[in-house]
């Protein structure tokens, strides 16, 4: 028989989740979790997340949202852990059962010891919210806009329909390192927004120059003059970088960036 169980996923204005220690002599003790427990028979999600927790840490929640569901087999039993964001909140979370509590962001449970089946929420939860899906485009240029306009508008993640593109185009793209757009992208595109200062139809520029600073890339190259390499700007982008504990690629359009040298 599978068990049913539901945990919450309750935030704080800093961003930050709350985690709960199970107590020695739990199942996994010692480890991170996030709260709640076992569904009875007929209870629906919000309402056993309720009870767990008002018994565990003493709160009154009002509106969920379901985040992720995750099938796991234990070695002695296997559950479906249901983990839902709780939109809201009454009273103060204390450790009724004397388990250890923490507010942590994110990235920052790295490392944490966990169990497997929680594992998974952090990985939604540094997900974006929206997920774009390209349309097959006519062209590269075309392509290359429309991504340009998702990161404009906000959007962080995206899928490339491409099923027309030629194979060897393909190929070379399969080759190519990703870079994350982690959280320090993220905090120096805003920040090079405000000092340059880009204007916000111009966002995803932000984003490219951030994603290069953060990851350390040696060229940034462009074709846009406009808000990006041209003589005015330049140095502003360097000093927001610098500002931020990175240092800032060098900034040109592929005709200043001089031939491989043959060899002799």
């Amino acid at each position: 028989m599978t068990l049913q169980v539901v945990a919450g996923i309750l935030g704080d204005g800093a961003g930050r989740v709350l985690l709960a220690q199970r107590p020695p002599g739990a199942h996994l003790a010692g480890t991170w979790e996030f709260p709640g427990g076992k569904i009875e028979p007929g209870e629906s999600l919000q309402a056993a997340l309720q009870r767990e927790l008002r018994e565990e840490l003493g709160i009154d929640i009002g509106a969920v949202e379901p985040l992720i569901s995750i099938p796991w087999q234990y070695r002695e039993k296997s559950i479906v852990l249901h983990a839902c964001r709780v939109r809201d909140f009454r009273g103060e979370p204390h450790g009724h059962e004397r388990q250890a509590l923490r507010w942590l962001l994110p990235h920052e449970t790295v490392g944490l010891p966990m169990p497997p089946p929680d594992r998974p929420i952090v990985a939604a939860l540094r997900l974006p919210q929206h997920y774009a899906i390209t349309i097959e485009p006519d062209s590269d240029v075309e392509s290359l806009a429309d991504i340009d306009h998702l990161l404009a508008s906000g959007i962080r993640l995206i899928q490339l329909r491409a099923k027309f593109l030629q194979a060897d185009r393909l190929a070379a793209l399969a080759g190519l390192p990703l870079l994350d757009q982690i959280e320090e992208v993220v905090a120096l595109a805003e920040a090079l927004a405000r000092a340059v200062p880009i204007p916000p139809r111009a966002a995803a520029d932000a984003v490219h120059i951030a994603t290069a600073a953060v990851h350390g890339m040696q060229y940034l190259l462009t074709w846009n003059c406009t808000h990006i390499a041209n003589a005015v700007l330049r140095p502003r982008i360097e000093a927001a970088c610098r500002a931020a504990g990175c240092e800032p690629p060098l900034i040109c359009t592929p005709q200043e960036l001089p031939p491989p040298e043959k060899e002799p």
